[in-house]
């Protein structure tokens, strides 16, 4: 994999983050060289890529263990990796406290995040709860990183800000469609979590969570109740009586907004709390970002990038569950396998664009004149395949039979097969395929 796609694993948080943020390569079973740095980075240690490297050893050396045996861990195990220590700075010689954290991209490649937490220690030095406060902070960063799924890492921190800031409820608004609506929420024990937790719409421009999101600056409302901008609704279904609203940034733009509830009326938010929110906020804005790439990047491995269809992969996937109920439900099952005709001749008589576009059209067609619960995908390169699960051989054949009259323009053989009990997914789409190419031989002779 070329650095650029590495890269683009990483995606806004080394991109566009405000940390420093670094990209090793392992080269030996306990050797890596660093192969990329973004600007906080640079800044930090004070040296281009040729010396950096020497620099971020020096600033990340912990006593007992090396920068170099945890990024060995994090590979070997393909697991994040956080820790909290104290560090010397290359550039002005002062201790720093970092919060550090190594994450997989590839097999042989780890990203470094270091956050400086130094600001944020000595202002809570005095509060007994520092430790415990930072460390939970770390796992829930960790566990954020290694989330594969959207709303995992949302789920997680909701519930990590809510032990956190020791509040009732917290929400995580996020737009969609010009729309803000709660992505994710976590409430305590007496805090109602249904439809009342609504999100106002964006055209209630009167609304707080908006302001914030339009605005970019936090708000702390004492009174719910008797604020203007507080919605009714919400604050009379969740019996919410403070709350603070912070913005989410990613990239440099407000992305999200974390609400922080409490039913008790709180006149200022703790001290610890207005601390923690930006530190909060950021961890949204890293699940938001790290978790959507990481879905963008599974959603790509399954899907057609030509027609948008489900893939070959996706396909074997379906099929297999689709047997699998049928075996389980006796219920009937038919699969049809399709092949353009013609294609090698567009290709090769009108050009590789032409023959994109008679597949587009084909599977435009195609999608449109399937019932809901049937299931299209691209298998090869003029290769279809359409799942219809509850629906014996006949049906399919009506089905298809609509198929080929939603795209009469496009010649296609067709192959249908029954799924017989016993049989494996593998047997079905080959029973199939026989199929296709009888029908195949058939119109050419």
């Amino acid at each position: 994999m070329n650095l650029d796609a590495v890269v683009a694993l990483a995606g806004p948080v080394f991109l566009h983050g405000p940390d420093p943020a670094w990209i090793w390569r392992r080269v030996a079973p306990d050797g890596f060289v660093l192969v990329a740095g973004n600007a906080p980075a640079e800044a930090l240690t004070g040296a281009g890529l040729a010396g950096m490297q020497a620099a971020v050893h020096g600033l990340l050396r912990q006593p007992g263990l090396t920068l170099r045996a945890d990024l060995g861990r994090c590979l070997d195990e393909q697991a994040g990796i956080a820790a909290d220590f104290e560090a010397r700075s290359p550039l002005t010689g002062e201790f720093r406290h970092l919060l550090v954290s190594h994450v997989p991209l590839t097999e042989e490649h780890v990203l470094t995040l270091v956050r400086n937490v130094t600001e944020l220690r000595a202002q809570l030095a005095a509060e007994r709860r520092l430790s415990s406060d930072l460390e939970q902070l770390a796992s829930l960063s960790r566990a954020i990183l290694e989330a594969d799924d959207p709303q995992q890492a949302r789920d997680m921190l909701c519930s990590g800000a809510l032990m956190l800031a020791e509040a009732d409820g917290v929400f995580l608004a996020e737009q969609r469609e010009g729309t803000l609506s709660a992505t994710a929420r976590a409430v305590a024990p007496g805090m109602p979590s249904g439809q009342q937790l609504r999100v106002p719409r964006p055209d209630e421009r009167g609304s707080v969570t908006r302001e914030v999101f339009d605005t970019g600056i936090p708000v702390f409302l004492p009174d719910l109740a008797a604020h203007p901008q507080a919605d009714p609704e919400l604050v009379r279904a969740s019996g919410a009586a403070s709350g603070f609203f912070h913005p989410v940034v990613a990239g440099g733009s407000v992305v999200g907004v974390l609400v922080v509830a409490w039913r008790t009326a709180v006149p200022e938010p703790p001290q610890r709390v207005r601390r923690l929110m930006p530190l909060l906020s950021a961890d949204a804005a890293l699940a938001i970002s790290r978790a959507d790439l990481v879905a963008q990047l599974a959603a790509a491995a399954t899907q057609d990038a030509l027609t948008g269809l489900p893939n070959r992969r996706a396909a074997d996937t379906e099929l297999a569950r689709f047997v699998a109920r049928a075996s389980r439900a006796r219920r009937p099952l038919t699969v049809a396998v399709l092949d353009v005709n013609g294609l090698k001749s567009v290709n090769d008589q009108q050009g590789h664009a032409a023959g994109d576009a008679l597949l587009q059209d084909a599977a435009r067609c195609w999608r449109t004149a399937l019932r809901r619960e049937d299931q299209l995908a691209r298998i090869g390169g003029d290769e279809f395949v359409v799942l219809m699960p509850d629906t014996d051989e006949a049906a399919g054949q009506q089905v298809i039979a609509r198929l080929r009259a939603s795209a009469p323009s496009v010649s296609v053989a067709v192959g249908v097969a029954e799924w017989a009990e016993g049989q494996t997914a593998g047997e079905l789409l080959a029973a199939a395929d026989r199929q296709m190419y009888a029908d195949k031989a058939g119109s050419a002779g």
